[in-house]
């Protein structure tokens, strides 16, 4: 007569950047859910200005905003700017102490596109710049 065995196993699930992860006995597999848990990205990208002042172009703050996140960047030395963010519609705003913050809505983020030329050019509040500075403002 052949006895039972009672065989037990344990399983354990970790969920990482929308991949789970199984170990089962020593053995592992991946499955992605790409439909439900994955999100597509694409790119947002442009040049921030700065027209007058004492203002450091790579101090300001780039923030991408939209119903479900927000994201804050700062423009490298030459006033570049990128952000990767979900597939979506945004916000974009370009802020610097001192200087009048600037919006460009309805900015299309597309799967594995980028939006570029969300540009800004940021001007000073009036009486931030010195008397003997005629600054060339953005239009």
């Amino acid at each position: 007569m052949m006895k039972k065995r009672k065989v037990s196993f344990s399983v354990m699930i970790i969920i990482f950047h929308f991949t789970i992860v199984i170990f089962l006995m020593g053995i592992s597999s991946s499955v992605i859910f790409a439909d439900t848990l994955a999100r597509s990205n694409g790119n947002i990208e442009g040049t921030v200005t700065i027209s007058a002042g004492f203002g450091i172009v790579d101090s300001v703050g780039v923030t991408a905003l939209n119903a479900d996140s927000s994201y804050t960047t700062v423009p490298d030395s030459t006033g570049f700017y990128q952000f990767d963010r979900p597939v979506g519609i945004y916000s974009v705003t370009a802020i610097l102490e001192n200087y009048e913050d600037s919006t460009i809505t309805e900015v299309e983020v597309l799967e594995n596109q980028t939006t570029s030329d969300i540009d800004f050019c940021l001007n000073p509040i009036l009486g931030y710049v010195q008397a003997n500075i005629k600054p060339t403002l953005c239009k």
